[in-house]
């Protein structure tokens, strides 16, 4: 498969619409959350059907709310800033990993931090207490953000910079002596510290074990044998190879009859060499900002971007 096929280097949706250009999945992830929001204020009743609970889970099989919760909110103010962060951190992860991965991605993670949240309230004897909010989701891609670019600085409270590894560390330790308190049964806030804690918990496994569904789709299907990673400028047309045995496959020759690689097989090789540079780029972009590229890198990305467009373009 090559690079130009991969869901995490695919170029941005083009044109300037809404739900084109940049980070076409966060703006249509903020707009389905404006609508739902929209919708709920003039039918209260909704949420019955919509909310999270340990009960309506465990006992009534309603596994939807795990995906549903996380489009309501409570208020104007907690919808404002739940979709302000995940623009804010949600758009480098999207171009980063691609709009389906990182729509896996988040809805997982809300998925996991629902399911956090249903356990710990079951294990509190509150299994009855409603939960609604995107924050599960929102705080994976806040985690798995700061695991990319950890000394990128951010202003807390809208006024003081801190780095990202320092703001992490700040929330997630403010949630975990939340839940400590609820679980003790001491006074806190009417806040689902558990879903926060299991989106950050997914965040982090996500980038840590690389968890991409459309990777984890490809190593659940056969794969082909690989070819050896061969720098396409290293052959040489007049070099000396095997002559063919007799009745094997023939293989075109040079001019002093050397036999020599087929183009082809010359091609799938410089393909290969290629997927395997933009990859060391990426992970480059990934650990040091795009601003660490060197000319020849930036080369690279370019003629890897020609080769995708231009291959999209000849598709049916």
């Amino acid at each position: 498969m090559g690079i130009y096929d991969r869901e995490y280097y695919r170029d941005a949706t083009r044109g300037s619409g809404w739900l084109t250009g940049a980070a076409p999945v966060c703006k249509a992830l903020i707009g389905t959350n404006i609508v739902c929001f929209i919708i709920v204020l003039f039918q209260r009743d909704a949420l019955a059907y919509l909310d999270l609970t340990s009960e309506s889970v465990l006992r009534g099989g309603q596994v939807w709310r795990l995906v549903t919760t996380q489009f309501m909110h409570v208020d104007g103010w907690h919808l404002a800033v739940n979709m302000v962060v995940l623009w804010f951190f949600g758009r480098d992860m999207e171009a980063l990993y691609g709009p389906r991965d990182f729509l896996a991605m988040y809805l997982t993670g809300g998925v996991v931090g629902s399911l956090a949240y249903v356990m710990m309230n079951a294990w509190m004897g509150n299994p009855n207490t409603p939960v609604i909010g995107a924050s599960g989701a929102v705080y994976g891609v806040v985690i798995l953000y700061t695991l990319y670019y950890p000394s990128r600085e951010v202003l807390l409270f809208f006024i003081l910079p801190v780095p990202m590894w320092l703001l992490a560390v700040f929330y997630v330790g403010q949630d975990l002596l939340g839940l400590v308190r609820q679980a003790q049964g001491g006074p806190t806030s009417a806040v689902a510290f558990a879903a926060h804690l299991g989106g950050a918990a997914y965040g982090a496994l996500f980038r840590l074990y690389d968890l991409r569904w459309s990777r984890l789709g490809k190593l659940a299907r056969p794969r082909p044998a690989s070819l050896r990673l061969v720098r396409p400028e290293s052959f040489d047309a007049d070099r000396e190879f095997p002559k063919p045995v007799s009745g094997g496959p023939a293989k075109s020759v040079t001019a002093s009859g050397a036999s020599r690689p087929s183009p082809a097989l010359l091609q799938a090789q410089a393909e290969e060499y290629l997927e395997a540079r933009v990859d060391e780029i990426l992970a480059k972009i990934a650990r040091d900002g795009r601003s660490s590229l060197s000319d020849e890198e930036h080369r690279v990305l370019q003629e890897a971007s020609r080769r995708a467009q231009a291959k999209r373009s000849d598709r049916p």
